[in-house]
Parts: structure tokens; sequence; C-alpha cells
């Protein structure tokens, strides 16, 4: 009986040692992860992580999301949704009112045009009358200045020979 106590206490010392040994490596490996990932700032942290998937029939290691920052992220796509509905909704009738305004306006600015077009046409027409007459004028004196030229060297000619 001696005998089989020493055996169920090696085995016992035996059984805590590994127990041991598995606890010190994992609090090993916590702090070396932790000395590695908290160095510098870290805008993902509980945002993405390392998974195996299966692709192909094989195991491949995938950088994915984590649930609660996906839950997240379509949280905030559902509240932007939202705000953007309320605030189309809020805003409908000063869009219909600006746009009522525009083709009120609309009308006025083409008869307002139309008008501008006819008193410029009319001002075109006074103009190139104008001209017709001054471009005559001018022909005319012209005309009427040489002949009072020449019968004045007429004259002249008559008076000196």
């Amino acid at each position: 009986q001696q005998d089989e106590e020493d055996r169920y206490l090696k085995c016992l010392i035996k059984v805590q040692s590994v127990a041991r040994c598995i606890l010190a490596k994992r609090v090993y490996r916590n702090k070396v992860a932790q000395a590695t990932v908290q160095k510098g700032p870290q805008p993902l942290r509980g945002k993405l992580r390392l998974r195996m998937e299966k692709m192909g029939g094989k195991k491949e290691l995938v950088l994915a999301m984590t649930t609660p920052h996906r839950r997240n992220r379509a949280a905030m796509k559902i509240q932007a949704r939202m705000r953007g509905v309320l605030a189309r909704k809020r805003f409908r009738p000063l869009v219909l009112h600006r746009a009522f305004l525009s083709k009120i306006v609309t009308k006025i600015q083409s008869r307002s045009r139309v008008w501008l077009a006819k008193r410029q046409a009319v001002r075109m027409r006074h103009a190139r009358v104008e001209k017709a007459a001054n471009d005559i004028q001018r022909v005319w004196r012209g005309h009427r200045d040489r002949m009072y030229v020449s019968t004045l060297s007429a004259q002249k000619a008559r008076y000196y020979h």
C-alpha cells in the first residue's frame, strides 16, 4: 500500500507540474502578445481578427471583421439612411417651393429676354438707318465740296488768263 501511495503522489505531482507548465506558457504567450500588439496606435483593435476558413478544400488564414464591429457598422449605415430620409422629408416642402418659384421666375426671365431682344433689334435698326443717313450726307457733302473746289479753280483759271 505504501508503494501505491508513492506512485499516486508521483503521478499527482507530475499532473500538477504539467498543469503549471501549461499555465506558465499561457501567461508567457499573453505577455508576448501584449508587448507586440500594444505598440503604437491601434485603430483596428477589436474590429478585425484572423480566422481559419475553408477555401477550395483547404484551410486558409483570413482577416475578417469581428461580429460587434460588423453590427456597429450595420447600425451606422441604418442610422445614416434614416437621417437622410428624415432630412429629405423635412426639406421637401422647401425644395418644392423653390421649384415652384423657379418655374415662375423662368417665365418672367424668358419674357424679359424677349423684350430686351426686341429693344435691341429696334436699336440696331435705328443705328442702321442712322448710319445710312450719315453715309448719304458724307457722300453728298464730299460731292458738293468737290464741285465747289472745281468751280473755284475754274474761276481762278479764268481770272488769271
